[in-house]
């Protein structure tokens, strides 16, 4: 393999991927590294990994050699004298791998050409078509068209539960995919008893140690740490890690995702420094393995900025921010909702740092798409409302600033209920707000509400509840 790369360059290393099924060409995919690799002589692999290394390197080599793959696939997809289900077969196949590597809409063709086929040849109960729209289906959530995915996920599961039961594994798989797309409309309450009840049954049917179930431990714990109940969902995501890494290993897609909501639980609860150095490991497992060009490693650089950016480090979590915004924008497109959530992102940081005006354009571009793409009750617009609010009040016009705070206050209160944590931000800033105005009393009642909040949800000695007290007390 070295000597054909050394001859011919990456064009010369295309894999010929029409006798591997698609499991395991993306198991190859998630667990190959040139570093591991064998020969026949212990001799010659110590010599061509110094020669790999004194050259292009072996995470560049292993990037190579994952696109090969990838482009094998497609020119298999669209080079084949198949037809029927091998045609589908081969053109499913193409849409996993380039959604493996982050290609969601160079992959939707393919998947739809799959199910067309499928539905033509096996019938539309069939358990391969029913794949096909759980795979169309993530796909196209893989864009961020939420709503329109949601649908296919029902159908698809429908289905599985008709034909496999609602025990099989494809059931339980659409059903924990029917739950994350809920979930990432931001309708958690809804969410999560969907995601503890296939959690239940993965671990009574496949064990404790399935990657399936740790998916689902994951799932379940992003669901609550979204919910603000972060100190509930950390050790569910420390269970998960600590057997991920050993059953899949540490640089396992699944792993790293983990991984980072583990530091996102850390950095919630206020420990900043310790979350910091768990999200730049995940950032630098992502660029070797996924390459500096995949959602997800721009995801990390966003997530490491935010970390920065909450220990007052604004000048230095700018750049990286931006990194992150622009390359969502090239790769994901300008109306994805990660897109939007690097654009807001942004905005916080040159907002903290007091470019105000340049700060407003940014929210109000980035609270246009959330409340297009997501809608106004999402808890990203939500965000978006309550920090544009803050953000106008920081330049003095409170008067504009006032119904933008209760209009977030109102939805949170109405989305996420009483006691998440955002909801004692939004009572904090809106009585700052009211402070301003010189409306006294009526600032202090919402401190000492924001205090019981932050009380209910983080603990009476937590350093936010003890200053909306202190806040008060000045009053």
């Amino acid at each position: 393999m070295w000597q054909t790369f050394l001859a011919k360059g990456v064009a010369g290393l295309l894999v010929l991927t029409s006798s591997v099924d698609v499991g395991q060409l993306k198991k190859v995919f998630e667990t190959f590294d040139v570093a591991q690799a064998q020969a026949t002589q212990p001799e010659d692999r110590v010599r061509i990994l110094d020669e790999v290394a004194a050259s292009i390197g072996a995470t560049q080599l292993n990037l190579q050699l994952k696109q090969a793959i990838v482009d094998s696939a497609v020119h298999e997809a669209e080079h084949t004298t198949a037809s029927g289900e091998g045609l589908a077969s081969v053109q499913n196949k193409a849409g996993e791998m380039l959604r493996a590597v982050g290609l969601y809409s160079r992959a939707e063709p393919f998947y739809r050409q799959a199910l067309e086929g499928r539905q033509r040849v096996l019938g539309h109960d069939h358990p391969d078509t029913l794949t096909g729209i759980n795979n169309l289906a993530l796909c196209i959530n893989d864009q961020g068209r939420r709503a329109e995915a949601e649908p296919l996920y029902r159908q698809a599961l429908e289905g599985m539960r008709h034909m496999l039961g609602p025990d099989h594994p494809h059931t339980l798989g659409g059903k924990n995919n029917l739950a994350s797309c809920i979930h990432a409309q931001g309708r958690h309450a809804e969410a999560e008893p969907l995601y503890r009840q296939v959690l239940a049954i993965k671990q009574r049917v496949l064990g404790s140690d399935h990657p399936e179930t740790l998916s689902g431990i994951t799932s379940l714990a992003m669901c609550i740490k979204d919910q603000g109940r972060y100190a509930e969902a950390e050790p569910l995501y420390i269970q998960a890690l600590q057997i991920k890494q050993r059953v899949l290993g540490p640089d396992h897609p699944d792993t790293l995702s983990c991984l980072t909501g583990l530091a996102m639980c850390i950095n919630a609860l206020g420990r900043r420094t310790e979350a910091e150095p768990l999200f730049r490991q995940a950032l630098d497992s992502r660029q070797r393995v996924l390459g500096p060009d995949h959602p997800n490693t721009f995801s990390s650089i966003n997530s490491l900025a935010s970390c920065i950016k909450s220990q007052g480090r604004h000048a230095e979590s700018e750049p990286l921010y931006r990194q992150a915004m622009e390359g969502m924008q090239r790769v994901l497109g300008p109306d994805h909702p990660a897109t939007l959530s690097g654009i807001y992102g942004l905005a916080i940081c040159i907002n903290a740092q007091g470019r105000r005006a340049e700060a407003e354009r940014l929210f109000r571009q980035a609270i246009e798409g959330m409340q297009r793409l997501l809608g106004p009750d999402h808890y990203n617009t939500l965000s978006g409302i309550n920090n544009l609010a803050n953000c106008i009040h920081a330049q003095g016009r409170h008067a504009d600033a006032e119904p933008l705070n209760r209009q977030a206050l109102e939805g949170r209160q109405r989305v996420l209920g009483p006691d998440h944590p955002s909801i004692g931000d939004t009572m904090y800033n809106l009585a700052s707000l009211l402070k301003s105005l010189g409306r006294i009393q009526e600032a202090k009642a919402m401190f000492l509400d924001a205090k019981g909040v932050y009380e209910r949800s983080h603990g009476p000695e937590h350093e936010e509840a003890l200053d909306a007290a202190m806040r008060a007390a000045e009053l």
